[in-house]
């Protein structure tokens, strides 16, 4: 958790050096930009792979991707994005041997910190840009509510608890898109491809693909 912590803040610390060195910078060659960034995942985001056949697992994919994005553009061709994407998601696990038996039902978020470096190949309105990056920090928490039967006729016995997403960190992203550029306001719809360390057990999906969106203030030309 201290490696995860550190690479986000230095990456944080990256773009607030270039947002306190703007005045050193010709304003053509550094622009700063804060927008949002939403998106739907095309693949699960989280798997199980626990060796145990009398046991059934199911993880939903999530439904939405969402967080702000900070951007710096550099001499208008690199693009820095720094993003903070929540996702929320469920899990359930059921014994399927009777008589006894256990159902273990999981409600969790997601917190991700992607840094992503893209170049732009045109410098019209309408330009393509593809690029990436790494996942600079990653936090999965929520609970575990468990319902457990002795024998049959029993009462079941319910338990909650927290739990903590093992560290999968290296990820590496790659990413490319299209930048429409309005008066006042920059839109970047895209495809992202997220590959995660594997990890045994309950563990982030190794391979990911999601489209997004990010809508970002700019200062108008």
């Amino acid at each position: 958790m201290v490696t995860n912590t550190s690479k986000t803040a230095a990456a944080i610390g990256v773009l607030a050096f270039l947002a306190l060195s703007t005045p050193a910078f010709p304003q053509q060659h550094l622009e700063l930009q804060f927008g949002v960034r939403a998106g739907v995942p095309l693949t699960n985001s989280f798997a199980s792979d626990t060796p145990v056949i009398s046991v059934r697992e199911t993880v939903n994919r999530p439904p939405l991707t969402v967080g702000p994005t900070f951007e710096a553009v550099l001499y208008d061709r690199l693009l820095i994005q720094l993003d903070a994407m929540y996702r929320s998601f469920r899990g359930r696990s059921q014994s399927i041997n009777p008589p006894t038996g256990a159902t273990f039902e999981l409600r969790a978020a997601s917190f991700e910190f992607p840094v992503v470096f893209d170049y732009f190949l045109s410098k019209r309105n309408w330009r393509p840009y593809a690029g990436g990056g790494v996942v600079a920090g990653h936090v999965v928490t929520g609970t575990i509510e468990s319902h457990l039967t002795a024998a049959a006729g029993s009462v079941e016995t319910p338990f909650e608890g927290q739990f903590f997403l093992k560290n999968q960190l290296p990820a590496y992203v790659a990413n490319g898109g299209l930048e429409w550029n309005t008066v006042g306001l920059a839109i970047r719809p895209e495809v992202r491809y997220t590959h995660w360390n594997r990890k045994r057990g309950f563990h982030t999906k190794q391979n990911q693909v999601e489209i997004s969106v990010g809508f970002s203030l700019r200062r108008s030309r």
